[in-house]
């Protein structure tokens, strides 16, 4: 995360969690950040706003933060390979099984 906070467009750039559920990476980040339907632990009827920061499903996360460039993810490896392009998005990090991406735009270079 540390890392991640440098990027130079960090500040603009929207979040995501596709397909895992990573509640905390919105306190590392001490910002929002937009998620699975499927994986928002969802117990109150939501605001719109939080709605408006649902992707309603693992398929579709690619079209719903492709617009909203520059962005960052956390999504696991075999979501990635089925539903992400790899000529518009660069694997920053990885940890076992679950992958760090950003959008060929974004600032934050893979080492």
């Amino acid at each position: 995360m540390a890392r991640l906070r440098t990027a130079p467009d960090f500040a603009r750039a929207t979040l995501f969690a596709c397909e895992v559920r990573a509640h905390g990476w919105e306190f590392y980040a001490g910002r929002l950040t937009h998620m699975t339907r499927a994986d928002a632990d969802v117990v109150l009827p939501l605001t719109p706003e939080q709605a408006a920061r649902m992707i309603r499903s693992a398929g579709r996360c690619e079209e719903a933060m492709l617009p909203r460039a520059p962005a960052y993810g956390l999504v696991r490896a075999g979501r990635f390979a089925r539903s992400f392009t790899a000529e518009k998005w660069k694997v920053l990090g990885r940890a076992g099984d679950f992958l760090l991406i950003g959008t060929r735009d974004a600032a934050l270079a893979a080492e």
